[in-house]
């Protein structure tokens, strides 16, 4: 909005939606409310109505409000007028540690821009990229908009993702093996990873996934794969490799 209020949002190139609680979201009715900052229209002087409900479902539960229309600040620096977003007055997902989302994928949520797509259509950012390093080692993880940190970089060529139908980001996988198993081979076209700040999940074709398995580990009485926590010392390597 207009005052510049700070929101802690967390980063999701899973997702084409763009979140943040409203004050509405209330901290006696709906105690996982507590201990967020939260949008409020009246505070804003660029608030455009939107008459449309905000609903999202998420594995572990969903959100839902309404669907306003603000100026959204990405940083200091990129301002993006007129943008569609969710103001979250009900949760149904288990407690958060922010206080909203930022959807990067390129999918359009109802046919609107997502903030990404808006600022690069706006001229807003130097290059129509973001760089994105995921905190590691006690090192902070942040977002470059309009480029990439080379300071994070630990290859001399870097590996994009690219964006293809459905507005995913996607790489090709060169080796995907777990001990001596291999799932994945350079010349495999179809071997291609989605890349989704959003989770802490590995997920892949259950085809692959089986095979990786079966040749590991046993299976139980139902017949699924299970490691038990003092066996994850002798457990094989995951290895994956991308370019």
């Amino acid at each position: 909005g207009s005052n510049k209020k700070e929101f802690r949002v967390k980063i999701d190139t899973g997702s084409d939606v763009l979140w943040v609680f409203d004050k509405d979201c209330r901290d006696d009715i709906q105690p996982l409310c507590a201990g967020h900052n939260k949008y409020d229209s009246s505070e804003s002087e660029d608030y455009t109505e939107v008459d449309d409900e905000f609903k999202v479902g998420y594995g572990a539960g969903g959100i839902e409000g309404m669907t306003v229309k603000d100026t959204v600040y990405l940083t200091d620096n990129i301002e993006i007028k007129d943008q569609i977003f969710g103001a979250v007055t009900k949760t149904l997902t288990g407690r958060v540690g922010y206080d909203g989302l930022i959807g990067l994928d390129m999918r359009k949520y109802k046919d609107e821009l997502p903030s990404f797509l808006h600022a690069v259509e706006d001229g807003q950012l130097e290059k129509p990229i973001f760089g994105v390093f995921i905190q590691n080692g006690g090192r902070q993880g942040e977002i470059t908009f309009g480029g990439s940190n080379e300071a994070h970089l630990e290859m001399e060529t870097a590996v994009s993702a690219n964006v293809e139908a459905g507005g995913l980001f996607m790489i090709k996988m060169k080796k995907l093996m777990l001990g001596d198993t291999e799932a994945c081979k350079e010349e495999d076209a179809s071997c291609r990873a989605w890349i989704d700040t959003g989770t802490s999940n590995i997920k892949g074709p259950k085809y692959v996934v089986n095979r990786l398995l079966r040749e590991t580990l046993d299976t139980d009485a139902s017949k699924r794969f299970k490691v038990k926590c003092q066996d994850i010392d002798s457990f094989p390597n995951l290895v994956m490799t991308s370019g």
